[in-house]
């Protein structure tokens, strides 16, 4: 059932976030502004404007008083939820074509990719403290609060993805794990950062233990597209979304599929856990699941 519909973008919308305390979205435009709504009243209460092109992802600090904004302009801009003013400009020298802006644990810096390079601001100086280069673009960021560490993947069509695990206080590159042999298209990693998922436009699925830095679940599904993957709280199971309509439940231990959730013939497109204790951040299965598909519903 639509429960909502928000209007006052003029182009296509990017992106949508909520904000940490339930009450707003944002979302992001072609129409180069940023829109905060008031969820209960339906109202855009605020449009940052201030970008001069596309705006293509937004992101809260954990505590909702700031958001980031990521433009085809080259420039990040951080933003004041409560007053609507843009607070500082962190300008980008390469083109951004990794829509990535995480905050980190304490909310005072942010990490950001343009093509070769991740690059770590301090949002009150707007000084750059990181700046991780690569040989190859970046095709994906994750970073690890638990054991403070960045990864990223990059790679070239003919040599395919590896994923590289960088420490962030010091900027070195601690590992390098290699396995994929197409572009990596997603990474996520489970809550207590000991394991990492990535994902292949080959269809290829890898789990690896960023501990021991081994392999130990992978599988390949080469007929249909991959559209978002996800870890149950307890990381015993990995959700896999598809273009053919199913979510697949893979029990990580056992490395055997459990079950097969239809939507439709329409693509999946996302998919979220539901349950009190995933929400404690406590699952220790998967007992309630809502997907999307690419209509919406």
């Amino acid at each position: 059932k639509q429960l909502k519909v928000m209007k006052n973008h003029k182009e296509k919308v990017t992106c949508c976030v909520f904000s940490p305390n339930g009450s707003y979205i944002a979302s992001s435009s072609y129409d180069k502004t940023i829109c905060i709504w008031n969820i209960i009243s339906n109202v855009c209460v605020y449009q940052f404007r201030g970008h001069s092109d596309h705006v293509i992802i937004c992101s809260y600090s954990d505590d909702g008083s700031l958001l980031c904004s990521v433009s085809e302009d080259k420039t990040i801009r951080m933003w004041d939820t409560e007053t609507g003013v843009c607070l500082r400009v962190f300008n980008q020298p390469e083109s951004l074509i990794l829509p990535v802006a995480i905050w980190t644990k304490d909310g005072q810096e942010i990490i950001c990719c343009s093509s070769k390079t991740l690059t770590v601001w301090d949002i009150e100086t707007s000084q750059q403290l990181l700046n991780l280069v690569h040989e190859n673009d970046i095709h994906t960021c994750v970073y690890c609060e638990n054991n403070g560490t960045i990864i990223t993947s990059s790679g070239t069509n003919e040599s395919g993805d590896d994923l590289y695990i960088w420490n962030f206080n010091s900027g070195l590159l601690q590992t390098q794990l290699k396995g994929h042999q197409t572009k990596i298209a997603k990474c996520i990693t489970s809550r207590d950062n000991k394991l990492i998922a990535s994902i292949s436009i080959d269809g290829t699925v890898r789990i690896c233990n960023l501990y021991t830095l081994e392999c130990i679940f992978q599988i390949t599904i080469p007929d249909y597209e991959i559209t978002e993957i996800l870890f149950s709280g307890s990381q015993n199971h990995l959700i896999i979304c598809l273009s053919d309509g199913t979510c697949r439940i893979y029990n990580t231990l056992t490395k055997t599929l459990e079950t097969v959730f239809s939507v439709g013939n329409e693509a999946c497109v996302g998919c979220i856990t539901i349950d009190k204790k995933e929400l404690l951040r406590d699952s220790k299965d998967v007992k309630y699941l809502a997907c999307a598909t690419i209509s919406g519903n």
